[in-house]
């Protein structure tokens, strides 16, 4: 596997970014408010709205990307629109991707949580979640856009909780 790098996004990367969703139905997992085919032009109007957009590179290629949102100096951040490629899932690079995001709240904005809202059918962003240690505190009734209910779980990590998760990880 190539090395990891992250950095922040910037226009060229928009169309890559646009790249890593082939569906409809990954589009609204990823941003609900999103008309699939996502374009550029919605990248733009998206990261005028979020903070510290990030993406995950793999041989100097764009894999992964998130960003910030709902940010409240002194309590909280929200990780959002996390999305991986396809053909990188199932390797580590998406927990690389959140634990990035995850630590640098903590350090940059000094944050006492981070919180990340996942849709119930996204059972590999769940499973992710709760292994880093995200809990659920609180489940929002939405539509998709097939008009089907769904289910948007809220969770959040603090950081007391993240640190001692991440000192059991380092020490194994």
């Amino acid at each position: 596997m190539a090395a990891v790098t992250f950095r922040q996004a910037v226009p060229d990367d928009f169309q890559a970014i646009c790249d890593l969703i082939p569906s409809a139905e990954e589009l609204f997992l990823v941003y609900p408010k999103g008309k699939f085919p996502l374009t550029v032009r919605q990248v733009e109007k998206l990261l005028r709205r979020r903070m510290d957009p990030t993406v995950l590179l793999t041989g100097g290629t764009v894999a992964g990307f998130g960003c910030y949102y709902q940010y409240k100096p002194g309590e909280s951040v929200f990780i959002g629109n996390v999305v991986l490629d396809r053909s990188h899932r199932g390797k580590g690079l998406g927990k690389e991707l959140v634990l990035h995001l995850i630590q640098r709240a903590f350090r940059k904005y000094d944050l006492p949580r981070v919180q990340i809202s996942v849709y119930s059918h996204n059972l590999a962003a769940l499973l992710l979640y709760a292994s880093l240690g995200f809990r659920p505190y609180a489940i929002a009734k939405r539509k998709d856009p097939w008009g089907g209910r769904v289910a948007l779980l809220h969770l959040r990590l603090k950081r007391d909780a993240a640190k001692r998760r991440t000192d059991r990880v380092a020490s194994a």
